[in-house]
């Protein structure tokens, strides 16, 4: 019947732009942010929260000890709603909470020069309001309710933005402020999500001390989603001890930058999470059709956004701050790892479809170890300059041994 396929098709595109307006909102929020901040905090200082940021977003794999997947995988195993919510909640608060505990006590070795409360807050708002907020979104998309999920990103957001709204209508550079602020608002926006969470769908959201078994069950997820956040975060950290705070900040600039560019490329990849998954139940070519499929559209994206970014560049002196005209040459060495990932993503992933999520793992663990080790000799002599030569690196290491496992296992399949 042409007419329901017709309305099908208008469903799962309608489906699409709502999952993929969802992915982006935290993305655009973060760019918000990101802008009002280099105009509001001196560059020292903005290279100071970057760093602390950077290494909450490190820990926050762990942090979250996997509550997320493991919520996913309870209620698609057709677990009630209420028991496996609360575990998921517990869960995150405690681990997240015990994260903080222990920034608390060596935050300051880590990322130095910045008062311990300001380093606390700092970390605490990036880190626990945020896993609240992404476990409600999550329970939303696994029980199909994607507007709602739309709905739940955007109230986070807009809280995020009123506190960072509230900081420059207080007219201040103190870290200490910006740290609280941001937390305050952070948690009002988690809070209505979840309080949005329980009303929906009848779910009495209740906190408990959970059992070892209970926590450790997401683990092993959490370790895999760890390796890929050091490989993004781990040198602004390093570039900070390092004594570099004003490379930080910019480095920061333009690693913000490139991610924004980046959207386009990994959104193109949303609609064929589907197909993939439902391939790599059958074979491991069959996925990898999928994706090559995905790539072919997915990569001359990448080029045009990478290059154009590149032009672009130029006009950073311009547009922000002249503390950050330096970035120009950052960002022009960046932008070549949009196209790099427009690759390694599409074929890490028929690995995780097809049932090899070791193999990802060990990858993505061999490139970010080198990467830190790498950032650890070479940082204090180089600055920005080895923390994007590393990256881009690691970034190829990931390229070559993805596809390169990905043509390994196909040829194995069919021999």
């Amino acid at each position: 019947m042409p007419g329901f396929r017709l309305l099908t098709r208008v469903h799962s595109s309608k489906r699409n732009l709502v999952s993929l307006a969802g992915e982006l909102t935290p993305l655009l929020s973060g760019a918000v942010l990101f802008f009002l901040l280099i105009g509001i905090l001196p560059t020292a200082e903005y290279g100071v929260f970057v760093a602390v940021t950077a290494s909450a977003m490190i820990i926050s794999p762990i942090a979250r000890a996997g509550a997320g997947v493991v919520l996913l995988r309870d209620i698609g195993a057709s677990r009630p709603d209420e028991p496996a919510w609360n575990d998921a909640l517990s869960t995150t608060i405690v681990t997240t909470s015990l994260a903080v505990a222990v920034w608390a006590i060596i935050g300051t070795a880590i990322v130095p020069g910045i008062p311990a409360a300001a380093s606390v807050a700092l970390f605490w708002q990036q880190l626990v309001p945020l896993a609240l907020s992404d476990l409600v979104t999550t329970h939303l998309v696994v029980k199909n309710d994607l507007v709602t999920s739309l709905r739940a990103r955007l109230t986070f957001a807009v809280w995020r933005i009123i506190g960072l709204l509230v900081f420059w209508a207080l007219d201040s550079s103190s870290l200490n402020v910006l740290g609280f602020v941001l937390l305050t608002t952070g948690l009002i926006g988690a809070g209505i999500n979840v309080g949005q969470l329980s009303s929906k769908f009848n779910v009495k959201s209740r906190f408990f001390w959970p059992g070892f078994p209970t926590i450790v069950r997401g683990i092993p997820d959490s370790v895999s989603a760890a390796t890929g956040s050091i490989l993004d975060s781990v040198d602004k950290p390093l570039l900070l001890r390092a004594g570099f705070d004003t490379d930080t900040a910019r480095y920061g600039v333009a690693m913000r930058l490139v991610s924004l560019a980046g959207v386009p490329t990994l959104a193109l990849l949303r609609p064929f999470d589907q197909e993939t998954f439902r391939a790599g139940a059958e074979s491991v070519t069959a996925t990898t059709k999928v994706m090559v499929r995905a790539a072919t559209r997915t990569f001359p994206v990448s080029l045009v956004a990478a290059g154009t970014l590149w032009l672009l560049a130029g006009l950073l002196p311009q547009l922000l701050p002249t503390d950050y005209a330096e970035s120009t040459d950052i960002l022009r060495w960046g932008v070549w790892m949009i196209p790099m990932r427009a690759l390694s993503f599409p074929f890490g992933n028929v690995l995780t479809a097809a049932g090899h999520r070791a193999t990802r793992l060990v990858i993505t663990a061999i490139a970010a170890g080198g990467n830190v080790i790498a950032n650890l000799i070479l940082i204090p002599r180089y600055s920005w300059r080895a923390a994007v030569g590393t990256t881009l690196a690691a970034e190829l290491l990931m390229v070559v041994a993805t596809m390169g496992s990905c043509w390994i296992l196909v040829r194995r399949e069919q021999r």
